[in-house]
């Protein structure tokens, strides 16, 4: 009989080890896809602050660009490949007992819906900033992705 039960909790061990294993490989491709995501559209999105310089009106102030129309297009190109990592993301489901998982995938998850949102408003609107929310620096930290 304890030879049994031996057999079976090795058994149990081993197939926890490859769960374990193959939602670790998981987790992380959904923080490579964020990175890749964060990337992609801090490019796209930062092209457009970077190259565009002020005007001087005639009384020699800097008249205030407005990148609405232009932020709010480049979103709206970024969108689908933002989402396309949100929704990756939000498969991935580990065990509730690999805990340092679960934490990783939950931090994983606030910060992809908090970019996915970020992204939205930007396209609908053009007026969110993109590089200085706080919160998305938090979120980014929390996972690993570095801001461009």
């Amino acid at each position: 009989m304890l030879a049994v039960v031996l057999v079976a909790g090795a058994a149990v061990v081993v197939a926890d080890g490859h769960t374990r294993s193959r939602e670790n490989v998981e987790v992380a491709s959904c923080q490579q896809q964020l990175r890749f995501a964060t990337e992609f559209a801090e490019q796209r999105l930062g092209l457009v602050a970077n190259y565009l310089e002020p005007t001087v009106a005639a009384d020699g102030r800097v008249q205030r660009l407005h990148l609405a129309d232009l932020m709010s297009a480049r979103a709206a190109n970024v969108l689908p490949q933002v989402q396309q990592a949100d929704r990756y993301c939000r498969r991935v489901i580990p065990e509730s007992w690999h805990f340092s998982l679960v934490e990783r995938q939950a931090a994983s998850r606030a910060y992809s819906a908090a970019l996915v949102t970020l992204v939205q408003t930007i396209a609908a609107q053009g007026r969110a900033s993109f590089r200085d929310d706080a919160t998305m620096r938090r979120l980014r930290d929390t996972i690993g992705v570095d801001g461009g």
